[in-house]
């Protein structure tokens, strides 16, 4: 389990499923307008793909001609590395062709490796392994064969650095030991106070580069309940088991708009709501997994398409 992150802040947390979260986040967002100027305000997001939505969720709010400062993580970490070091950022596809050259010359210690090593797919799944290791910035200590990975990894990294290079899974570990140790930090995170919206799909990593990014800075984090997806695939439970705030508070639970939000709610919570007579929800039936996915995919397509959302 990982160890609980202390963060000096207020933490809130919304009832799943009921559109809360852009509602508190405009309304924190407002709040933090009445202390300090749009420029000085830094909106980070859990992920890239929902900047553009918070930034139209915000763009009315600020005053004049003002344009909320929304980023991501991962983002924001690129502009630190950008600003702080002088490697070339790889792209994933130049990131995939470098670790294969990487990795078809090495030697594996590992009898379990050495036989894995004869399938078609070990290549790809070696670096998926390695690249998700390298996300997580977690250690390999439990075994030989993790052990071997770990340090595989290590190696993979002093040979990209030898070459000037590092890869995106980088990032924000890199961004993190930049501002820990930069004398500079002002300048580079030039900001007031901090909103972290999405707060609930945060990664441990994700979590500590919060903590060193806000540090010195007015924090809030809004977060949904039941509503993980990313983030417990390696933390059980919900994220207020792994991080304690000087602050919290909870908004009132409300009725689920519509049907998808009240199937939403029961999914994540099994709670039963009465039916909100909005909306519509509708059963996708397939006989393999595979085609679900595809049958989900092509749904979520129509659906963007009809509905004109961004993405």
């Amino acid at each position: 389990m990982s160890e609980v992150q202390h963060f000096d802040g207020t933490l809130i947390t919304v009832p799943f499923g009921t559109g809360e979260p852009r509602s508190t986040a405009t309304e924190q967002y407002q709040a933090l307008l009445k202390e300090y100027n749009p420029e000085d305000i830094l909106v980070i997001t859990g992920s890239p793909t929902s900047m553009e939505t918070f930034r139209e969720e915000l763009k009315d709010i600020a005053p004049g001609s003002a344009v909320p400062r929304v980023t991501s993580l991962v983002v924001q970490a690129t502009d630190v590395v950008n600003q702080t070091d002088n490697r070339a950022i790889l792209s994933d596809a130049m990131r995939r062709e470098l670790v294969h050259r990487f990795l078809e010359e090495q030697e594996w210690d590992s009898e379990h490796f050495q036989r894995a090593a004869e399938q078609p797919s070990f290549l790809s799944d070696i670096a998926q392994l390695m690249e998700t290791a390298t996300w997580q910035d977690v250690s390999f200590e439990k075994t030989p064969e993790l052990v071997e990975v770990a340090e595989l990894v290590e190696a993979f990294h002093e040979w990209l650095d030898g070459h000037n290079h590092l890869e995106r899974g980088q990032l924000i570990t890199e961004a993190n030991a930049a501002l820990s140790e930069t004398e500079k930090r002002d300048d580079v995170v030039d900001v007031e106070a901090v909103l972290a919206v999405e707060f609930e799909e945060f990664l441990p990593l994700d979590r500590r580069y919060l903590a060193t990014v806000a540090d010195g800075l007015e924090l809030v984090c809004v977060a949904e309940e039941n509503a993980s997806v990313r983030r417990t695939w390696i933390e059980p439970g919900p994220i207020t088991d792994y991080v304690s705030f000087s602050r919290t508070e909870s908004t009132a639970r409300t009725v689920p708009p519509s049907r998808p939000a009240a199937t939403g709610a029961y999914l994540a919570t099994e709670t039963v709501h009465e039916d909100p007579e909005a909306g519509e929800v509708n059963v996708i039936p397939t006989e393999s997994a595979d085609e679900q996915i595809k049958n989900v995919a092509d749904e979520i397509e129509r659906l963007r398409d009809r509905e004109n959302w961004l993405c």
